[in-house]
């Protein structure tokens, strides 16, 4: 059967190499090493190994964002790399939350669902107008709540197949 299943026997079999010790060139380093000739996806997956914290790699914030980052220099449209570091600033892994950061990377991958769902969530979480606690607006910066917007996102999310957004239309 196609489907999660073949997605999860990729990510098990990738786990298994990641906590396997072997005495040969390991799956870190050659990750690094294809990423050093060019390999977007080898960036990505390492950055999101080192957000998450699987196997032998410890979480480590910094170095998952300088890999998402190296991901970008290689292609600045990179759909993955644009959603983690939104989705980074947004929760302040790793730094300060910083909204109007996160909704320039969402922008960029504006073709993810997930980037969709989460442009909706800020501008329905967003402080309304009236707002005048300035711990509360300084994460937002300029970015205030707006219903419209929101339920945008929410819909295009949800017409990808995006189940939080569906979720989140109520």
């Amino acid at each position: 059967m196609l489907g999660p299943f073949i997605i999860s026997e990729r990510t098990n079999s990738a786990e298994n190499h990641l906590t396997a010790n072997t005495n040969s060139l390991d799956i870190i380093d050659l990750l690094d090493l294809q990423g050093a000739y060019g390999s977007a996806e080898s960036l990505n997956y390492l950055g999101y190994s080192y957000l998450q914290g699987s196997g032998r790699i410890k979480r480590d914030f910094a170095k998952s964002k300088e890999l998402f980052m190296k991901s970008l220099a290689l292609h600045p449209d990179d759909v993955y790399a644009n959603y983690y570091l939104g989705l980074m600033a947004m929760l302040g892994l790793g730094e300060a939350v910083d909204i109007p950061t996160a909704v320039l990377y969402f922008e960029k991958s504006a073709k993810s669902p997930e980037a969709l769902n989460a442009l909706g969530v800020i501008y329905q979480s967003a402080p309304d107008t009236f707002e005048k606690d300035a711990t509360i607006l300084r994460p937002y910066g300029k970015i205030r709540k707006d219903a419209k917007k929101s339920k945008k996102f929410f819909d295009q999310a949800s017409e990808l197949g995006n189940y939080n957004s569906r979720y989140n239309l109520g």
